[in-house]
């Protein structure tokens, strides 16, 4: 009991007032012994969870044999700890007991925390810059993607995640391209994957250009294991660069006909010099002429 790891606590069913502690159950919330014994359950819980606790009570007053649950648990010096507490009844002494073995897991909330938070802004950051990931089962043909990379290929769950089901998604002028590119650029070369290709969407029929990256990993024997990437969907800049191409093309040919208006210009105006002789002498030549 002293050398416990976890805090235990012993409350009266009846008054609810803790009976018996641990060392480790002060450590944990800064309470001496003596300042334990002496509060009641309500004090060591916010209260907000204060009718949770009150149920647990009643459910073990009735013959329930263990109730496990995350609470928090109120520090002495005000703060806070999350407890996965276990509380089973007991006997002592011919009083009713209520036992409670408190696991500390504020560590293990908050990392869960933070990697909840890093996944969200994992997943924000992709979505904003359309930047969907992957990894690629090579030995099994299987992929699994973020949230990103199915909105991009506009499938759910229920498709195939597999080399099949994305050359399934990729535009047919595109398909056998790509398969060879995938197998014999990338599997059997071993080299980066690195390409753009059209995808036909699924859940719209929408044509998007993509750009999909993904580099190799291998096992200890050196054979290709997965290969993770991402694919970016590029779709605005592949029509931009034809927006521009198109301008280029009308600048061009507006230069073309600028030049051809120059070149013009200047035989009119050599072939009005010419003109001007001819009609010149043609009215010297009337002047001698009878009416």
């Amino acid at each position: 009991f002293n050398a416990a790891r976890d805090g235990i606590l012993l409350a009266d069913v009846t008054t609810k007032r803790f009976v018996l502690t641990n060392p480790q159950m002060c450590r944990m919330t800064g309470y001496t012994e003596a300042e334990l014994l002496a509060m009641g359950v309500d004090k060591l819980h916010p209260a907000g969870e204060l009718s949770m606790v009150r149920e647990q009570f009643n459910r073990l007053a009735r013959g329930d044999c263990e109730i496990v649950a995350d609470i928090p648990v109120l520090k002495k010096d005000g703060g806070q700890i999350w407890c996965n507490v276990s509380t089973a009844p007991i006997v002592l002494e011919g009083r009713q007991i209520l036992l409670g073995l408190f696991h500390d897991t504020t560590e293990r909330r908050r990392n869960e925390e933070a990697l909840r938070a890093s996944e969200y802004w994992l997943r924000e950051s992709q979505r904003v810059s359309h930047v969907g990931s992957y990894i690629l089962d090579v030995a099994h043909g299987s992929w699994t993607g973020s949230e990103v990379l199915d909105e991009i290929f506009g499938i759910d769950s229920n498709h195939p995640h597999t080399v099949e089901g994305w050359l399934d998604i990729v535009h047919p002028d595109h398909r056998q391209t790509m398969s060879d590119y995938l197998a014999i650029h990338v599997l059997q070369k071993r080299r980066p994957f690195n390409r753009e290709y059209r995808v036909i969407r699924k859940k719209d029929g929408q044509t998007r250009w993509v750009l999909g990256r993904g580099a190799l990993f291998f096992d200890k024997n050196n054979s290709v294991l997965k290969m993770a990437g991402t694919i970016q969907d590029i779709t605005e800049r592949k029509q931009a660069e034809d927006e521009n191409l198109r301008l280029e093309a009308q600048i061009l040919q507006t230069q073309k006909l600028e030049s051809l208006g120059v070149l013009a210009g200047g035989i009119a105006h050599d072939f009005n010099n010419m003109l001007m002789v001819i009609l010149g002498n043609a009215d010297l030549a009337l002047l001698n002429t009878p009416p």
